[in-house]
């Protein structure tokens, strides 16, 4: 489709703006999972040059902030979608776009809205275990019990896709991670790691080497968690996930103060703030409990002290 896009000149007609539909209809998920961000912002930009009014465009805009850590309109716009586009796939899409912004936010009720929003939309099995596992991970962070319930759900799903075993293998890594046995917890993210050249979203394969990578941290497998950052920031560059860098880089903080690479650390802590403005509360707190654990590493206790005094976010998980 995007031949298209070389051959057109600044006079839209109404046949070019049909192919717009059809191509943010049929092509929005593979151009997203494949990275071509810059060429979804393309067509977006063409089609509200035109005045093209579309629900499928909404969404196509919520996928774009919510790539670029635009939470809020991310949120905003995944709701609209949804609501316009009614029932069905692209629905689903749109509620969890939303879904994952709230989730980004630590809004609990919003993702649990959401992701009810986009279940009862869809009869997809992919869409449906997306939307539950975005449910699972907001409530592992936040209510095991409830956390419990939905990977019971999750698990009935009839997906033999690589995608839904290696989610499950994630699952179950932070079931025993939240319960204190990491070492275990590594072996079940070392079975998802298996299976990552199957899969191709990179929301799930972002999301496994995240996780694995803060499980190592609390192994003190410290080299190990720099190699999976590494990983993480290739994957999530490539793809065009800029939330996930935000991710990775605490992460790489976190080993290097483990390592006593405090240059290193600062480095990594400064481009985190470089990058503050459209951070989570997740990312922001963090941010701070590393600032603390290199002031206390480099002998500034009175800096640490004062840092500590600050409000931290109720879900700190891991790092």
């Amino acid at each position: 489709h995007t031949r298209y896009w070389r051959d057109w000149s600044s006079d839209v007609c109404s046949s070019d703006l049909d192919i717009i539909r059809s191509i943010l209809k049929e092509s929005l998920a593979d151009l997203l999972s494949s990275g071509r961000i810059a060429t979804v912002k393309r067509w977006v930009a063409l089609a509200k040059a035109s005045h093209v009014s579309d629900p499928m465009l909404l969404l196509a805009e919520a996928e774009v902030a919510l790539r670029d850590r635009d939470d809020s309109r991310a949120r905003a716009l995944g709701e609209q979608a949804g609501g316009l586009l009614g029932r069905g796939d692209a629905a689903a899409s749109a509620y969890i776009v939303a879904a994952r912004a709230a989730h980004f936010f630590d809004d609990l009720a919003g993702v649990t809205k959401y992701t009810e929003l986009a279940l009862s939309s869809t009869v997809s099995i992919e869409l449906q275990n997306t939307a539950l596992w975005i449910a699972f991970s907001s409530a592992a962070d936040n209510s095991p019990r409830d956390a419990e319930a939905i990977l019971d759900r999750l698990r009935r799903l009839r997906d033999r896709r690589p995608d839904h075993a290696l989610r499950l293998f994630q699952a179950d890594g932070l079931v025993v991670a939240n319960g204190g046995d990491a070492r275990e917890a590594a072996g079940q993210c070392e079975r998802a790691r298996a299976l990552v050249p199957q899969v191709r979203d990179p929301f799930i394969t972002t999301g496994l080497l995240n996780v694995f990578a803060n499980i190592a941290v609390m192994l003190a497998q410290y080299e190990r968690a720099l190699t999976l950052t590494d990983e993480l920031l290739l994957e999530a560059r490539a793809t065009g996930l800029d939330f996930a860098v935000d991710h990775a880089l605490v992460v790489q903080a976190s080993a290097f103060i483990g390592l006593r690479r405090l240059s290193a650390a600062q480095r990594t802590l400064s481009e985190i703030q470089g990058r503050r403005d459209h951070a989570s509360p997740h990312i922001l707190g963090n941010t701070q409990l590393q600032e603390v654990r290199l002031r206390i590493a480099s002998g500034d206790l009175e800096r640490a002290s004062v840092l500590a005094q600050r409000e931290l976010p109720d879900s700190l998980w891991l790092t």
